[in-house]
């Protein structure tokens, strides 16, 4: 009798535990954005980065996009950082123990900016971004990694359903940016198909 107590308060735990993250952090609430404006005045009332470097894709490359980073690379967050167009970081084993953690994903960042030197067991050649039609949220220019001259280009993504959970980190990070500013640049990458928006 003792156990099947204890199941039933661990599991009422877990359960409570679950709804208050879901509560606390606003997760999974569902994405009824009919213009891109409004949603892009959505992130910048949450303060989490400069409104011309919100990236979305377009309905083409959307899906692909998806299954390449998202589902093979189990990627949430942190998508990586890019010296170009086709050339980015390697993620240490550390980062990929646990990929979802703000810790690990604020530590990569910081180790990327501290390495100077071009020493090709750092970097890895991936498939070039510009396959992905992106534009910016704020305009319908396409978006080109090669215009922007820093040494690293950092790229997260984000999602509506990410609720507030990552917003500490991403203003986190947005601060290592801005005192590294002639050394990196961000950009994130909104994954909700914003494409079909007016």
């Amino acid at each position: 009798m003792k156990t099947v107590c204890l199941f039933f308060v661990l599991l009422t735990g877990l359960f409570s535990c679950k709804f208050y993250a879901i509560k606390k952090y606003q997760l999974n609430k569902p994405f009824s954005f009919i213009h891109k404006s409004s949603y892009l005045d959505f992130i910048m009332k949450r303060n989490i980065g400069e409104q011309n470097h919100f990236l979305y894709l377009d309905s083409a490359s959307y899906e692909r996009f998806l299954m390449d980073k998202i589902q093979k690379d189990t990627t949430v967050l942190y998508l990586g950082c890019y010296l170009n167009d086709s050339t980015c970081f390697l993620k240490s084993n550390f980062f990929n123990k646990n990929i979802s953690c703000s810790g690990r994903i604020e530590n990569e960042v910081l180790s990327n900016l501290a390495y100077k030197e071009k020493d090709p067991l750092h970097f890895k050649k991936v498939q070039k971004l510009s396959t992905y039609k992106m534009h910016p949220l704020i305009n319908n220019e396409v978006f080109s990694i090669n215009h922007d001259e820093k040494r690293i280009k950092l790229f997260l993504l984000y999602s509506y359903s990410y609720g507030t959970y990552y917003d500490k980190l991403i203003k986190n990070l947005n601060e290592i940016v801005k005192q590294n500013e002639t050394d990196i640049s961000m950009y994130i990458i909104c994954i909700d198909p914003l494409y079909s928006l007016k």
